[in-house]
């Protein structure tokens, strides 16, 4: 399927990855580090809700392969009100041909979860799924290690780094409160180019 046929299934893509003007809204980009992918398996969701029933975060239904991605944030910027639009984790440089829906479960291949991270608390986190584990196995609070690895301005994003077991990254979410879909683009071999967590600030994809 071409990016033309592809168009209409996310069309926020082009202004979130390489910065523009939409809705008034000043879109720039800015890399914030590198995400470490020990296995290639990836968690998304809500610091303060980490867990599903089987004491595991929860698991995107997307396998990358194990290693250092650069990771970017799309800022949205308007009359001096800065917001996060969206976390880009890229995985290739690969040319970007079709773009999918990324969906969240408990053992990364079922999509019994949905394909959006329902957040209650204003902030959502994007991790190493072994570095989420390792957290969460260790009884400690996403939310306060989160609190403890703020950065930048107004404390909108932070990293925290855990042992042989890659790291998680957290964001303040750009409207708040809601549900956060993720997108991938692949290229021409169906291999992963780039994972979107996409705000919403600029609109319903």
């Amino acid at each position: 399927m071409s990016m033309k046929d592809n168009a209409t299934t996310y069309k926020n893509a082009a202004t979130l990855r390489k910065g523009g003007l939409r809705r008034g809204w000043s879109l720039s980009i800015e890399q914030i580090g590198t995400m470490t992918l020990p296995d290639g398996r990836l968690s998304a969701g809500d610091p303060s809700q980490n867990l599903f029933g089987n004491g595991l975060p929860p698991m995107l239904t997307l396998q990358a392969e194990p290693g250092a991605y650069p990771l970017e944030v799309s800022f949205a910027e308007k009359r001096g009100d800065r917001r996060i639009a969206a976390v880009l984790l890229n995985l290739s440089t690969s040319d970007l041909v079709s773009w999918e829906k990324v969906s969240l479960s408990d053992n990364g291949s079922s999509p019994a979860f949905g394909y959006e991270i329902a957040v209650d608390s204003a902030h959502a986190y994007l991790a190493a799924f072994t570095a989420a584990r390792l957290i969460a196995s260790s009884g400690a609070s996403l939310v306060d290690i989160a609190t403890r690895g703020q950065r930048g301005e107004s404390f909108d994003w932070g990293e925290v780094p855990t042992p042989n077991a890659g790291n998680l990254f957290f964001f303040s979410t750009g409207m708040g409160d809601g549900s956060y879909p993720l997108f991938l683009g692949r290229d021409g071999a169906g291999l992963p180019v780039v994972l979107i967590v996409d705000f919403l600030m600029i609109g319903k994809p």
